[in-house]
């Protein structure tokens, strides 16, 4: 999977699943997600790497937020989450094909990301900004539209001009296929 063709990021709370996060991660690409983003706290390398080797099954990216040492052990990127984070030196230690991305909470934060060459931007179209402004300011990386809590939250920020949405997953793994299909049909895409 390219990122340009990453359309639907499915956010993933390690700790908060534990050992099963594969289970949800299967689910959650079935239902049209084209990128997990995972906190991986305290889930075991080899629960991380079953992870790793189910994106390389399905196609999915695999991205985890702030731990670029443990992204080094088989996933495609990391997720800074302090617009200040060192992606130079994470490029350097991950090499020139790994995907790196920042979180942003304004205009300021998407024209920073540009600069730095992050490869994709998490917006929280929740927070207080203007939206428009950060597509504009974010130039050609891609942005992602995070913050969503239901459907209609989605529909909004499509309807906004983001047709990149993350979904927030819960522990529940039988209820993420669905879930993930209903973001992803807000953006005209059938699962």
């Amino acid at each position: 999977m390219k990122l340009d063709d990453a359309l639907i990021v499915a956010l993933i709370d390690g700790p908060a699943l534990g050992e099963a996060v594969d289970g949800l991660a299967r689910n959650a690409i079935a239902g049209g997600a084209d990128m997990l983003v995972v906190r991986p706290g305290t889930i075991s390398g080899e629960a991380l790497a079953a992870l790793a080797g189910v994106c390389r099954e399905e196609d999915a990216i695999l991205v985890f937020v702030d731990d670029v040492e443990r992204a080094a052990g088989g996933a495609d990127g990391v997720l800074f989450m302090d617009v200040a984070a060192p992606i130079a030196t994470a490029r350097a230690a991950l090499g020139a094909r790994a995907l790196l991305g920042m979180a942003a909470s304004n205009a300021r934060d998407a024209q920073l990301a540009r600069e730095v060459d992050a490869d994709f931007l998490v917006y929280d179209v929740a927070a207080a900004g203007d939206g428009a402004a950060v597509l504009r300011d974010a130039g050609s990386v891609p942005v992602y539209a995070a913050g969503l809590r239901s459907a209609n939250d989605a529909r909004a920020a499509v309807d906004d001009g983001y047709f990149r949405l993350c979904v927030p997953l819960g522990a529940d793994s039988a209820a993420a296929r669905e879930h993930v299909a209903t973001f992803a049909r807000m953006i005209g895409r059938t699962v």
